[in-house]
């Protein structure tokens, strides 16, 4: 793969089984892979930090140079955590048809960040989806902000 990509290097090797394998050797061996193990750990491919996010969106080969496809896996979601920026978050809400002014998505993002400190951990896309719904509903409820002109979900 380091030669493939860094020099062009054709090595006539499928690469598409590297995740199967990796998987089947850790069974194999009875030792868990770490989940940021590169290439083939559970977290390799995912992505948290808000200028990495921002420029994956625009070009994936921006920060993550191997295809998840090249190696047998599937590209996963942004995690969302104390390192998330306003843009993908708002990109994920405009894709889910949330409609939200920009003072939403950032009263949102810092109840994302408060919440994957709690956990420990970032939250997935269907998560942070759902707390959005409620957010956004509890917040018109009880009229706390002045989105309700404007949000759509």
């Amino acid at each position: 793969m380091a030669l493939e990509l860094s020099f062009g290097c054709k090595h006539g090797y499928s690469t598409t089984s590297i995740g199967s394998l990796s998987d089947f050797v850790s069974k194999a061996s009875k030792r868990l892979l770490p989940v940021s193990k590169p290439v083939t750990g559970g977290k390799a491919l995912s992505h948290e930090s808000g200028i990495h996010t921002r420029f994956l969106l625009s070009d994936r080969n921006t920060y993550q140079l191997i295809a998840a496809n090249k190696i047998g896996r599937e590209e996963t979601g942004f995690v969302y955590g104390k390192h998330t920026g306003s843009y993908a978050l708002r990109i994920l809400l405009e894709r889910e048809n949330i409609l939200v002014p920009e003072v939403g998505v950032l009263a949102l993002l810092e109840e994302i960040k408060k919440e994957a400190a709690i956990r420990k951990q970032g939250l997935s896309e269907k998560e942070v989806i759902s707390f959005a719904h409620q957010f956004f509903i509890k917040k018109c409820q009880n009229k706390s902000c002045n989105l309700s002109k404007t949000i759509k979900i």
